[in-house]
């Protein structure tokens, strides 16, 4: 069975670069924040702006879940390029975030960013190139 050399491998990838996508988990978020519509807004806005991503339709953001645990705002946003997405569960001061985007992105600011926007004590994430 013949293989291809690491090189060919690598250029392939590089061809089929589908896009990114990021899993943000903030925890001790400051409650006053993820609790705020008018907060979780201005982060989309900024997030869409970072990024220079197009918002593609409105942003839904509701409040939403089947108990005190999960209860919270959950956001919403497609752009151009796939989506934003988010949930804020007030009772444990945790934020989930999600971004997907066809375009590479620099993702230790973002997290960076996501941190300092909503005053999380700790953070963890996943990254990953989508071929």
């Amino acid at each position: 069975m013949k293989t291809q050399s690491p090189a060919i491998e690598l250029a392939s990838l590089e061809k089929s670069f589908a896009g990114e996508s990021i899993e943000i988990d903030l925890q001790g978020c400051c409650r006053d924040l993820i609790g705020s519509e008018p907060h979780i807004r201005e982060y989309l806005e900024q997030v869409l702006t970072m990024l220079e991503l197009t918002a593609y339709g409105a942003c839904h953001l509701v409040r939403n879940g089947t108990s005190a645990a999960d209860m919270g705002y959950s956001m919403f946003q497609l752009t151009e390029s796939f989506s934003v997405s988010a949930h804020f569960v007030d009772e444990s001061s945790c934020a989930y975030i999600h971004i997907f985007s066809k375009k590479s992105y620099d993702w230790p600011k973002l997290v960076s960013f996501s941190q300092q926007f909503f005053e999380s004590k700790k953070s963890k994430f996943n990254n990953n190139i989508r071929h």
